[in-house]
């Protein structure tokens, strides 16, 4: 899946079947078909980090913020999707906040004492994967406020 070494991407085409799948979970309120897509998509999102493959992870960071989209959607009209909301919600913040933990934590080892031998294209990546997983978070925020 490394974007450098080929250009194939094995989820071309799910994450529309996986988004109706989550959404048909949530409106029947079934946290445990939730968690297992859910749990999917974190894969994938983390696979895709491990392989810096951008294209994946653009694909699937915003999925999570979805899920407010779709919860509060429901819960407007019916208290009963509170459970769900709630759990959607957890779910979220542990993601984002275990790939920024991650990549932060691990892009440059804190005790690098060679600068010459720091890799400029490796932080450039983490970067950005930085900025999409923030821009997702604000995108979650919006939407949760």
């Amino acid at each position: 899946m490394k974007e450098n070494n080929f250009n194939i991407d094995i989820t071309k085409g799910i994450e529309g079947v996986i988004w109706k799948s989550i959404d048909e979970s949530i409106h029947l309120k079934s946290i445990e078909s939730f968690y297992t897509l859910n749990n999917f998509i974190n894969d994938i999102l983390l696979l895709s980090i491990k392989e810096y493959s951008l294209v994946t992870y653009t694909k699937y960071i915003n999925i999570p913020a979805s899920y407010i989209i779709t919860t509060n959607k429901f819960l407007k009209n019916d208290i009963s999707y509170h459970e769900i909301h709630t759990f959607c919600i957890k779910r979220i913040l542990e993601l984002f906040q275990y790939i920024l933990e991650y990549k932060l934590s691990y892009s440059i080892p804190l005790d690098y004492t060679k600068t010459n031998q720091i890799e400029i294209e490796s932080i450039q990546k983490t970067n950005n994967l930085i900025y999409l997983t923030i821009n997702s978070f604000n995108r979650f925020y919006e939407v949760s406020s």
